[in-house]
């Protein structure tokens, strides 16, 4: 699934109907702090940590994930595991 263009946080915050200062209010931090969070996950730089905790003052959770970009995890894995078994390690 991909990222929406405005990020999930504001993307999830806007379909709850929340405003920045409902989700600031939670986290005891400024709006424009809030606004520089969801800057931040757009840009790909905030932390697991701040995005849990915006996420959780919406009563949301965050699902972490790595998933192969075509095929499956045993696709994927196959060329790695031949090699190993070739090589003997």
């Amino acid at each position: 699934m991909q990222r929406p263009p405005e990020g999930w946080l504001r993307a999830f915050r806007h379909a709850l109907g929340f405003s920045l200062k409902s989700v600031a209010g939670r986290l005891k931090v400024s709006p424009q702090a809030i606004h520089q969070l969801e800057k931040s996950e757009t840009a790909g730089t905030i932390s697991l940590g701040q995005l849990e905790a915006v996420a959780g003052a919406m009563g949301c959770r965050v699902a972490y994930a790595v998933v192969p970009r075509q095929g499956s995890l045993a696709e994927l894995a196959a060329p790695t595991a031949a090699a190993d078994q070739a090589g003997g390690t």
